[in-house]
């Protein structure tokens, strides 16, 4: 259940086992990820239009939520209102 890799041309090649097990759920899962996403343009072209949405939402989230804990006390919505007319009755 091995799968012996020659390193260097000398002779001494070294040999070094590789386990197929993880060899094959590598092969397994780029297979399946190409049967799902990469086979067809069009669904390929969806994923990564998606993806990138997605991804622009999730980082701007972010670095909005980000920006607000840094700057609490900071911000236009935190500054106590200076000069305001007294209700008139």
């Amino acid at each position: 259940p091995f799968l012996c890799l020659s390193l260097g041309s000398t002779s001494t090649s070294l040999q070094q086992p590789l386990p197929l097990a993880h060899a094959a759920a590598a092969m397994g899962l780029l297979d399946a990820l190409y049967r799902v996403v990469m086979r067809r343009n069009a669904v390929y072209v969806t994923f990564v239009v998606a993806g990138a949405f997605a991804g622009e939402r999730a980082v701007d989230y972010g670095v909005h939520k980000l920006w607000e804990m840094n700057n609490v006390g900071k911000r236009y919505e935190d500054i106590p209102v200076l000069g305001q007319r007294p209700a008139e009755e």
